[in-house]
Order: C-alpha cells, then sequence, then structure tokens
C-alpha cells in the first residue's frame, strides 16, 4: 500500500487564490493581524510612494502576489489612496512588468517629479485629450491627486516656476 505524500506549504508560497477568495482574506482575521505586525514593526509608516504621514485612509499595497496569504512584512507597503491606484494603473498600463518593479518605479517617478521635471504650461496643454481633458494616469504621474481638485494646473504650473527660480 502506497503511502500518499502530504503537500507541504512552503514558507512564503501563495495560500490565497484570485478572485473573491482574494477579498475574503482582505476582511479575515489573518491579513488584519499582518496589518497589526506592520504596524507594531519599525518598518516606516508613511506612504511609500509619497512619503505623507500615515493616517487611517491608507492601504497596505502587495508588492508580490505571490506570498499572498504568508506575507512576510516586506512583501506590503502602506500606501495612500491615491499613489495605491496610481501603482495598480500603472501596473495595467505596463503588464509586462512585475508588479515589485511597477511600485518601485511610480516611488522613483514621484521623488524626480519632487526634485525637479514640472511640466512646463506648454506641456501641460500638449497632454490634453481630444475632448479638452488629462488622462488620471498622466496627472498622477504629474503627482497632481486624483480625483482632481480645482486649482490644479495653476499650483502645477506655479510649481514648475518656482523650480526654476536661480538658488
Amino acid at each position: 500500500m502506497a503511502r500518499k505524500s502530504k503537500q507541504r506549504k512552503k514558507p512564503h508560497e501563495r495560500t490565497v487564490g484570485p478572485g473573491e477568495e482574494y477579498y475574503a482574506y482582505l476582511k479575515s482575521d489573518e491579513w488584519r493581524e499582518v496589518k497589526l505586525r506592520y504596524m507594531q514593526s519599525k518598518l516606516p509608516k508613511d506612504c511609500y510612494v509619497c512619503r505623507i504621514a500615515w493616517n487611517n485612509t491608507f492601504h497596505f499595497h502587495h508588492v508580490t502576489y505571490k506570498t499572498l496569504g504568508c506575507e512576510r512584512l516586506m512583501d506590503i507597503v502602506p500606501v495612500c489612496p491615491t499613489c495605491h491606484n496610481a501603482i495598480h494603473d500603472y501596473h495595467k498600463a505596463h503588464p509586462e512588468m512585475l508588479l515589485r518593479v511597477a511600485t518601485k518605479r511610480m516611488r522613483r517617478a514621484h521623488i524626480a517629479k519632487l526634485v525637479i521635471d514640472y511640466p512646463s504650461p506648454e506641456e501641460i496643454e500638449a497632454f490634453k485629450t481630444a475632448k479638452g481633458g488629462f488622462t488620471k494616469v498622466q496627472v498622477i504621474k504629474w503627482g497632481v491627486p486624483w480625483p482632481l481638485r480645482k486649482g490644479w494646473k495653476d499650483r502645477l504650473i506655479r510649481k514648475y516656476y518656482e523650480n526654476r527660480k536661480p538658488a
């Protein structure tokens, strides 16, 4: 009589499937415990992308889904809702890219926008869609929070000119 070998889960191997199982997991006690462990750790609590201070609207973003259900704390990062949406929008626009890479690129892009390279008024106008608006992905790349608020374009243009003043 042959013995059936038990298939044991490897450490840090995905245990949660896609779809409804994923959403059920996000409501589970296990996921709450992971978030609590993160909050009690010495890991940064500010937004991974834009670095604003933690608040109760923040999400925990999985930088990989390979370990879903048995996450290491290094597999999640806190992000504000705007940056979380931006990461997933960017990843959808670049499906060949790993989610971890897309997350890091969004962070680098945001940091670069803080240092230099605000769009000029001409560049802003050039990115208008055929209907005269702007795409969510484009304005988020410029560091503008979505949804757009009144005066966003004026603030962006002001930052462009402030960054070009001689020191």
